[in-house]
């Protein structure tokens, strides 16, 4: 400006954004790409599982009709392997459609009533072999007020207690592996 106030010239900066503007571009493609890449990968897992928890179910109910026919003692043996290695691959089944369903975010917990003791004897019939079979005792320990019903995810409540007893019995390796229930507050009881 002069000295009366009037404008007499004008500095203009200029920054070229182009190359910004490409790499803003550049990422937000690869965001969608990762994106679709990760929403495929957990719908393929979810029906790769799917696929294969059917027939898994039906091999675990024709295994669960053998079982009430009278079997000699190595044919009895033999039956509670497969029963109990395929319960433990629908385990790790279960997991992989848990693991897609929090990915696409439709992960709600499932609350119902349940007794608690009937998971911890699911499991130790899961797991009783396997824990004998490496020199384990397992044992099964409940609080003698335990409720006959508390309502919790079924699902998740035995996923956690059998990756905790497979896990304990994996890094034991000599005693007993304990699987137990306690009440955190007798009062509410």
């Amino acid at each position: 400006r002069d000295l009366d106030g009037d404008v007499m010239g004008f500095y203009v900066a200029v920054t070229d954004i182009t190359e910004r503007h490409r790499t803003q571009v550049a990422l937000e493609s690869a965001r969608v790409a990762a994106n679709q890449a990760s929403r495929a990968k957990s719908e393929f897992l979810a029906n790769m599982s799917h696929e294969i928890r059917t027939p898994l179910t039906a091999i675990l109910g024709y295994a669960d009709l053998i079982a009430q026919e009278p079997l000699s003692g190595t044919g009895q043996k033999h039956l509670d392997t497969v029963r109990r290695n395929g319960k433990h691959l629908l385990s790790v089944i279960n997991d992989v459609l848990d693991l897609s369903r929090i990915e696409d975010g439709t992960d709600a917990p499932e609350l119902l009533g349940l007794d608690p003791a009937e998971v911890l004897w699911e499991v130790y019939d899961t797991f009783q072999m396997r824990a004998e079979d490496k020199g384990l005792e397992l044992r099964v320990e409940m609080p003698p007020k335990l409720p006959d019903s508390v309502v919790c995810d079924p699902q998740r409540l035995r996923q956690i207690a059998f990756n905790l007893v497979a896990n304990a019995i994996k890094f034991t390796d000599r005693g007993r592996v304990a699987l137990g229930l306690r009440i955190a507050d007798e009062d509410t009881l």
